[in-house]
């Protein structure tokens, strides 16, 4: 059986965006036991957890870290994977290094000082919050805010029978999606 490769978990990052999609299609890849052929069973064993845990996950419930590392050490060191245990973990969380917010608020149609005034106010909501928006910890939340947000301004924006939205009603959504990612209910670097 061919091992799994980085290149071939960043594409299927790509394609799968909770942590249960994500950990699926790598088994899927590995050839570990079929969904619905006691999948929920070994990926408990595996992870350490009970199988309700694994059911909650595949409900879209947070994976706690400490899971996501016992699995990722589980799946290099039983798997046919050719990667490291820190790759599969940043895998298995979603992490996306590669995302530039500016570049995807560009790709959005924001001009450069309506970023800045945007991301301004996306900071200052944020620490409203008690949060500290460059923790780097955050960076997941802060990005996941600011792209959902910035759809949500663009398409008010283009409301013909709505007005441009205020600066409090933008920080509502903000907040809103920062509690979203805070509580789990959005999986914190997704967009």
């Amino acid at each position: 059986m061919p091992q799994v490769t980085p290149s071939a978990l960043e594409d299927l990052k790509q394609e799968n965006h909770s942590f249960y999609e994500r950990l699926n299609a790598l088994l899927d890849l590995c050839g570990v036991v079929a969904m619905g052929a006691g999948r929920q069973s070994w990926i408990a064993g595996q992870g350490k957890v009970t199988p309700l845990a694994v059911k909650g996950w595949e409900q879209g419930r947070k994976v706690r870290e400490g899971n996501i590392q016992t699995l990722a050490a589980s799946i290099v060191a039983d798997l046919p994977v050719a990667c490291s245990t820190e790759e599969v973990t940043s895998y298995l969380r979603g992490d996306r290094p590669d995302i530039h917010v500016s570049l995807e608020l560009q790709k959005l149609g924001l001009s450069m000082p309506t970023q800045a005034w945007f991301l301004n106010l996306l900071n200052e909501e944020m620490a409203a919050q008690g949060l500290i928006p460059t923790d780097p910890a955050l960076f997941r939340t802060w990005s996941s805010a600011a792209i959902r947000t910035a759809r949500y301004y663009v398409a008010a924006c283009n409301d013909a029978e709505r007005p441009n939205p205020d600066d409090a009603r933008i920080r509502r959504v903000m907040g809103h999606y920062v509690g979203l990612c805070i509580e789990g209910a959005i999986e914190p670097g997704t967009f």
